[in-house]
């Protein structure tokens, strides 16, 4: 039974890298050159290679995928081609993929995909000139990146990633860069912890029509519920809030009405155009929330 699973799944890949090998000119940074001649790597096969890369050094895992024959490309050869690729491509092949290992019959809670955001380091080969990934610690550094993930927790799929720099880390603005992308007909819940705590991530999701389940710091750290008069024990209420940048006597003097946001506050919806952004959602502390309409 596993091994019909992993034959079936192994085929579909390879299906999809076929898919993306028949409009690869779209995702290659020279179209009228990479991957026009006849090679020994061609698009397919750097493509599944990459995939298939295990713990090996590179020139061991080129002659295991390629044969150990003296007619087996080179290292340098394969990183030749690599590189001709766009990270485009690997973002179709992604979704290509995914779309594809989605049951017929999705599960749903209630008619919600329950989809969670979070992320992960990952070290990668040390590179001193990388800005958006070195790290200046100890006596040589290192190289991190950072996976921003929105995993199908009934369907036990990936839906989106995005990859950043772990110096260039910003992960809300990851997830509402997800959130935008988010054209599945299914309305979804987005599920994050703490450190997605932001009125510019509720923005997105609301501008989106999405309903989001976010926990937030306790009303008595620097959180957004520290600027709201809440009990120091189980509550399930209604926040409403207008936001802006604005720094006015009457805003200052109504608190419960407006949130002043500092010019260094992340926030995509107010401009000159539009000082005022009206917000509300639900908070609770403890239990279960009660059902309201």
């Amino acid at each position: 039974m596993a091994d019909t699973f992993l034959h079936d799944l192994k085929q579909t890949l390879d299906n999809c890298i076929s898919e993306l090998d028949s409009i690869h000119h779209l995702f290659c940074k020279d179209p009228e050159n990479d991957f026009t001649r006849n090679r020994k790597i061609t698009f397919h096969d750097a493509c599944r290679f990459m995939i298939e890369f295990q713990s090996k050094s590179l020139p061991n895992e080129v002659m295991d995928y390629f044969g150990h024959t003296l007619a087996a490309p080179s290292a340098s050869a394969y990183i030749q081609q690599r590189q001709k690729i766009l990270t485009e491509g690997w973002d179709f092949l992604f979704h290509s993929f995914v779309n594809e290992c989605v049951p017929i019959q999705n599960h749903t809670y209630r008619g919600y995909r329950l989809l969670a955001c979070d992320g992960s380091d990952v070290n990668i080969s040390r590179d001193s000139s990388d800005e958006e990934t070195f790290i200046h610690e100890g006596e040589k550094g290192y190289n991190m990146i950072h996976i921003n993930a929105l995993y199908d927790l009934l369907n036990h799929t990936y839906c989106d990633f995005i990859i950043q720099g772990k110096k260039k880390l910003h992960e809300r603005q990851a997830l509402n860069t997800m959130v935008d992308g988010y054209n599945t007909s299914t309305p979804a819940i987005f599920i994050a912890d703490r450190g997605y705590e932001s009125f510019n991530v509720f923005s997105h999701l609301i501008r989106k029509g999405q309903k989001f389940i976010i926990r937030l710091k306790d009303i008595s750290s620097n959180g957004i519920l520290s600027n709201n008069d809440l009990p120091n024990s189980e509550f399930d209420t209604y926040i409403e809030t207008t936001l802006t940048r604005r720094h006015t006597k009457e805003i200052k003097n109504n608190p419960d009405i407006y949130t002043s946001l500092t010019p260094n506050t992340d926030f995509d919806f107010l401009d000159e155009r539009d000082r005022y952004f009206k917000i509300r959602y639900k908070s609770f502390k403890g239990g279960i929330p009660i059902k309201r309409n």
